[in-house]
């Protein structure tokens, strides 16, 4: 128990110090900011959820002792809880019905499907966000009055009336929540897959290290419902701005299945490594273009059942004949 105790104590402080990093608002704080969720995701997946959820729990107090309690509750909403449960989605199991029929062969364990995982990780990354403006609309009593309020908070925290390109502050506070969507999304993502590479290191992974190319294949009801909330996006606010949030974190999951796909597509390729390198620094650093792109790619991907039928192919590889 005091093993278990201390393994929290220490994610916690250490994700609580990753993310106060963001109050010296350098390029550096914002990369630790993003790395928040991992030691609580490593306390969950590698010592028990239990751990996890205490190491959530400290974070969020020290955030709260550092930063105020605001700070602290939206740590341990929309950072510490989201992270514990991923990482305990990610552990559960059962036993499977395949070797049961044979006498005292042990079923191999099912474990939580990757798909519906991810639909909880875009959930995790949205309702924080909703729940906010739906708190913001019932403070000022009204939504154009919650937009203007920010707007003018805003203008006096950048200490200027106008912005670059005749930007106006409240089409900035509009769109601050569809890029939080898709920050948290991308940042739950990666973070579940830095703790589960850690961890399987550390030979402490529970579950056998899933084909994540071949594993992240969504439903085709996911694409529906991001081609509906797409276009519920155009219905007069605040609606159409609650659907494009929603819309924005789903996007974030048909691009990491744009990526599968281009993983699976590329198989036996001569040049693959130096392909999905180029996908990989080209999304980095031209983005939000290349994003888009993947985005198409997985909508393809999931709603066309053969799209990745032939993949694996050699190329360059049949023996040349003799003249």
């Amino acid at each position: 128990m005091m093993k278990l105790f201390g393994i929290a104590l220490g994610a916690g402080v250490t994700s609580a110090v990753l993310f106060a990093v963001v109050t010296t608002a350098s390029p550096a704080a914002i990369v630790l900011t993003y790395l928040s969720p991992l030691p609580i995701m490593i306390a969950a997946l590698g010592f028990t959820h239990p751990a996890g959820a205490a190491a959530a729990l400290i974070a969020s107090g020290i955030v709260s002792a550092i930063m105020g309690w605001p700070a602290g509750v939206g740590f341990l909403v929309m950072f510490g809880m989201p992270a514990w449960y991923l990482a305990r989605l990610a552990q559960l199991g059962r036993p499977g019905t395949s070797g049961s029929a044979l006498a005292g062969v042990p079923a191999p364990v099912e474990w939580f499907p990757i798909p519906p995982l991810m639909l909880r990780l875009v959930a995790l990354a949205s309702l924080p966000i909703l729940l906010l403006g739906v708190m913001l609309i019932w403070r000022f009593g009204d939504f154009d009055r919650a937009i203007d309020t920010m707007a003018a908070r805003l203008s006096t925290l950048l200490a200027r009336d106008t912005l670059p390109g005749d930007i106006k502050f409240s089409d900035v506070v509009k769109l601050a929540p569809v890029i939080l969507a898709a920050w948290g999304a991308s940042m739950l993502s990666v973070n579940l897959w830095l703790a589960g590479r850690t961890v399987k290191i550390s030979d402490r992974l529970l579950r056998p290290w899933p084909n994540l190319p071949d594993a992240l294949r969504m439903p085709r009801s996911s694409a529906a419902a991001f081609v509906v909330l797409a276009a519920a996006g155009f219905l007069p606010d605040p609606f159409g701005l609650a659907a494009t949030v929603t819309a924005a974190a789903l996007g974030m999951l048909f691009v990491f299945e744009g990526l599968a796909t281009a993983h699976v597509l590329t198989r036996g390729l001569s040049a693959r490594y130096a392909t999905l390198a180029a996908i990989y620094l080209a999304s980095m650093f031209l983005m939000p273009l290349p994003l888009f792109a993947l985005a198409l790619l997985g909508l393809i991907d999931c709603l066309v059942s053969q799209m990745r039928q032939g993949s694996g192919i050699k190329i360059n590889t049949l023996p040349k004949r003799k003249l």
